[in-house]
């Protein structure tokens, strides 16, 4: 498959979801006009939201592409939010695999391939590489997504709410494993009528199992102030434009330092060397002879000493300016930049160049 046609993969966003409706339909003439000119009227009163699905689509596909998953990926979301259509599912779903966002991408895969069994056999038809390549992506992702189990005790009062990243989680799932997305997470645990709030702080991997237990001495209703974990929060970067200002200004001063250290060391075997020569010119026997010699190496290796503090202090100098210039990392974060890991392995990349 050329490169032309790999890109139509992501590029053609599919028909609307309301063709499966009108091929049912088709049984009655009377219900079949009804539904044409319901779906004209719909068409030309809902042209604006569908460019304005088509410009976010094309805005997020250009971002992806271009490696911009943080504001990809949500501006695919936003074009399926406005208008579903099967290849902004697929294309979303391509985005978040490639951002490491395993739990999402493989729950709109998921959504894809069940909105697919849904069309007729021509729509289908045409879905079909992307169909292919949804379930060869969920058979690669599935081992690799973190498990979350959350546990309450059996203290906890009825109706402590439960929050995952500021989202509800049912009750029904507590004690259950559930998919969620490599990268740091809150979880929160709260009493009914009660100020306080048990705080659960962390990082979970690609592939990694946790189990999270509220203790029953987090649970107590107090009215009071909240209880956190021992994890340390993690809290967005701040970048400090006096702390820049800080470093390469010490930076500038080892760097003069370094220059009067190297100066200082060339001038001393300058010396060293112009007594040696002075001595030999005026006195050539060898009683002042080897008096000039005795002399030479203590001037060479006081400048020679000289010579690699300068070059030290001037590598220090280049720290501080690297230093100075390095933006701040969010604190509590792991290395992996956004939380985020290097996204899973792509299975047949090559096939989805952008539709």
């Amino acid at each position: 498959m050329g490169g032309d046609a790999r890109r139509g993969l992501f590029r053609d966003r599919g028909n609307a979801c309301y063709s499966v409706a009108v091929r049912r339909a088709t049984a009655s003439g009377v219900g079949m006009v009804a539904i044409l000119l319901a779906i004209g009227g719909a068409r030309a009163a809902g042209a604006s939201v569908e460019d304005a699905a088509e410009t976010m689509f094309q805005r997020g596909l250009a971002d992806m592409l271009a490696g911009r998953y943080g504001s990809g990926c949500p501006a695919i979301a936003e074009s399926l939010r406005l208008e579903r259509r099967p290849g902004t599912l697929f294309t979303l779903a391509e985005c978040e695999a490639r951002a490491g966002l395993i739990a999402s991408a493989l729950e709109h895969y998921d959504a894809f391939l069940q909105l697919v069994a849904e069309l007729s056999p021509e729509a289908a038809e045409r879905q079909r590489e992307r169909r292919r390549i949804a379930s060869e992506q969920r058979a690669n992702l599935s081992s690799q997504v973190p498990l979350l189990t959350i546990r309450l005790p059996p203290e906890a009062a009825a109706g402590t709410v439960v929050r995952r990243d500021d989202v509800v989680v049912d009750q029904a799932a507590l004690g259950t494993a559930i998919n969620v997305d490599p990268g740091p997470h809150l979880v929160t645990a709260a009493p009914p009528g009660s100020a306080t709030v048990a705080e659960r702080r962390f990082v979970l991997r690609p592939g990694e199992r946790k189990e999270l237990t509220f203790a029953p001495a987090e649970l107590v209703p107090t009215g009071g102030d909240t209880i956190s974990s021992l994890a340390p929060p993690l809290r967005p970067a701040q970048d400090d434009p006096a702390r820049h200002l800080r470093w390469k200004r010490w930076g500038t001063q080892v760097a003069i330092a370094s220059v009067v250290l190297a100066a200082a060391g060339g001038a001393a075997l300058w010396i060293a060397k112009r007594k040696i020569d002075a001595i030999n010119a005026a006195h050539r026997d060898h009683q002042h002879y080897d008096e000039g010699s005795g002399n030479y190496p203590t001037y060479q290796a006081a400048g020679a000493g000289l010579l690699v503090s300068g070059a030290a202090a001037l590598i220090a100098a280049g720290v501080f300016y690297f230093v100075g210039s390095r933006p701040l990392v969010a604190s509590g974060a792991g290395s992996g930049g956004s939380g985020n890991e290097a996204g899973p392995p792509m299975v047949s990349a090559t096939l989805r160049g952008t539709f």
